[in-house]
Order: structure tokens, then sequence, then C-alpha cells
């Protein structure tokens, strides 16, 4: 039997799905050492609710969110752990001049000029070699580039590089362990993955396939479909941001699907 009354909506889910996403961010803001104790008041609270005058179902509900919390707290944890692993997060908060080896990850994409900045490109890199303070370090870390240089544009996902650049502490929140800022142009120590040269052929056919249109939708479809916003015009891309739109273009037409 159904212990909700029908005429009222049914939250348990919404209780367990919320304190799931909850303990993922406490688990990526929080530092290591403080887990343990957060998990002890956690198990705590569940045995209390347990032996409390409520419901069962209210009681239920409770201990399965105190439970959804303690796992999105430990999930939560161990990504932000494999982030900050290794030296790059203590020499980002350094702000050190850094000398260091990485493979692509995403496809480097342009930024316009702004507030006084020049043009720059952003891409993904996965730092495994990182020169810093006297030390060299074999790693696993993914850092956002910021490059000067035009001549980031032309590498592929896949492809191994090395250069030298200056580290900064990116948002605890993020899929990155720092930001990296590059003016020098890379140099270039292996090909593009395999997956990068079976599609590049393609990505290269779609942006053939629009060259007729105007400019906005020349730009916008191939970054729609497949994430590439080589096209994409500085004014439009502005206009994304603007919006709060830039999310269809970074998941590759995900979202649009």
């Amino acid at each position: 039997m159904n212990d909700v009354a029908p005429d009222r909506p049914d939250l348990r889910l919404v209780l367990a799905a919320a304190a799931t996403w909850a303990g993922v961010l406490v688990g990526v803001i929080i530092p290591v050492p403080l887990l343990g104790w957060l998990c002890m008041g956690l198990a705590v609270g569940a045995l209390v609710v347990a032996r409390i005058a409520i419901s069962r179902p209210t009681r239920l509900a409770a201990v399965v969110a105190l439970a959804c919390l303690l796992g999105g707290t430990l999930a939560g944890t161990a990504r932000a752990a494999a982030l900050r692993a290794g030296p790059i997060d203590e020499l980002a908060e350094e702000r050190a001049a850094v000398g260091f080896e990485a493979v692509v990850t995403t496809d480097p994409q342009p930024r316009p000029a702004s507030a006084g900045r020049p043009p720059y490109f952003i891409a993904t890199l996965r730092i495994e070699r990182i020169a810093g303070r006297g030390a060299t370090t074999a790693v696993r870390t993914p850092v956002l580039l910021l490059a000067a240089s035009p001549d980031w544009a032309a590498l592929r996902p896949g492809q191994r590089v090395s250069a030298a650049g200056r580290l900064a502490p990116a948002e605890r929140s993020g899929n990155v362990a720092a930001l990296l800022r590059v003016r020098d142009p890379p140099k270039v120590l292996g090909p593009a993955g395999r997956s990068s040269r079976l599609t590049e052929p393609l990505r290269a056919g779609l942006r053939a396939a629009v060259g007729d249109l105007a400019e906005g939708p020349r730009g916008l479809v191939p970054a729609l479909v497949v994430g590439d916003e080589s096209l994409l015009p500085a004014s439009l891309r502005a206009d994304m941001e603007a919006t709060g739109l830039t999310h269809l273009t970074a998941v590759s037409g995900d979202n649009v699907g």
C-alpha cells in the first residue's frame, strides 16, 4: 500500500536526489582531512533518525537521504582528490612558472579580445610531466589552457606537446585542477590521436557543407553538431555567453538532441 496520501506529491525521491547532489558539492569543496568527521556525523545522524519517534515512511526517507548525502560526499571527494593529486594544486596556488609535457584533450577554441585582453585560445590539456620549483613530476592532471599564440589552434585532441607557462588556481568545483597561461607556441611531440585522425575528415566535410551559408549559421551548425567552434563569429559567441547558451556548443549538440 502506498504510504503517501494521493492528494500530496511524493517528494521522497526529490529529497534523495537533492541530498546526493549536495553531498557531491560538499565533497568537492571541503578539505580531505574533514571528510572523516563529516562521515562520522552523518552516521550518527542516521542512527538518531532511525530511533526517534516519527512515522516509518518519514524515518526511512530521512535515512535514505543521509545515505545519499554520504555517498555523494564520497564521490565528490574522490573526484576532487584526483584533481588535487600531485604538485599542480600547490604550484597553482603559488602561481608558479612551469615547464610541462601534456596531451591535448579538447579542440583549441578561439576567444575574442575583451577588457584590454588580446584574443586567445582555450583548450583542456592532460598534464603528464611538470617541472617547477626545482622538481620534475609525472602526473595525469587536467588543466585549462589559456594560450596567446595562434599556433595552438592547429592542434587536435591526442597530440602530445611541450611548452612553458604559468599556473593559476581554478574554481574548486570545476573539472580542471588549475589554469595554465602560455604565451609561446607549443612544441609538438606526437601526432593527433587515432580518433581525431578518423573524425577530422568528417568535421572538415561538415565545415565545407555549410560554406555557402551566412556567417552565423556557418559557424553555428558545426558547433552544435560536433562542438567545432572554429567558424563561430565573435559576435555570435558573445551573444551566446550573454544569454547563457554556450552549453549548447560545449557539449557538441547533446542538449539540442
